[in-house]
């Protein structure tokens, strides 16, 4: 996500492997953190220019690989790797795509298991989360670009309330738990 610490991206990653029970995943890190005049340039390039970059390579590359190694893979995304993470979609075969299972919280970008063909997915919001409503309802060129008007529309996100002090966005804060009962199969509240 935008304008995360390199301590977040840390944390995140250990999370990801205690709840998954693995020792070893690919990350791909958006290296724009702190320099939010980059996170910008970045997110319109993705969402008004389609723009694929290093990063959404680097994603496609491994789904690839993870796909080809065990067989369906597992994708957690957090606010602007959501964005990451469609533009990867773009560079990946429908049979690719179909053995991939989607975890996005606080997202950017709703993904839509239909639209993509994946093997499943789930899009998280919390109540006071501003970004999914920013990235997806309240985009301008949803009112005048006929191909987005579905973002404007009513998505099928997953809600959840955790209430804490601090901008309801924050993957370890808000979303940790939600991720852990996707996890187990249990339903996300």
């Amino acid at each position: 996500g935008m304008n995360n610490e390199k301590y977040e991206i840390g944390s995140f990653v250990i999370e990801v492997q205690k709840i998954f029970g693995i020792t070893h995943m690919a990350q791909i890190e958006n290296r724009t953190h702190g320099k939010m005049v980059g996170d910008i340039v970045q997110t319109l390039g993705y969402e008004y220019l389609g723009a694929i970059d290093n990063h959404a390579i680097n994603a496609a590359h491994a789904i690839r690989q993870g796909i080809a190694e065990k067989g369906e893979i597992y994708v957690v995304a957090h606010s602007q790797g959501t964005a990451i993470f469609e533009r990867a979609l773009a560079l990946l075969k429908p049979e690719e795509r179909s053995k991939i299972h989607y975890f996005g919280a606080g997202s950017e970008v709703f993904i839509d298991e239909n639209k993509y063909g994946l093997a499943s997915a789930v899009n998280v919001k919390n109540e006071g989360d501003k970004i999914p409503d920013m990235g997806n309802k309240w985009r301008i060129t949803n009112w005048f670009i006929p191909s987005e008007w579905s973002r404007k529309g009513k998505l099928d996100w997953t809600n959840i309330n955790v209430n804490a002090e601090g901008n309801h966005h924050s993957f370890l804060t808000y979303y940790i738990n939600a991720l852990k009962q996707w996890h187990n199969g249990e339903d996300i509240r």
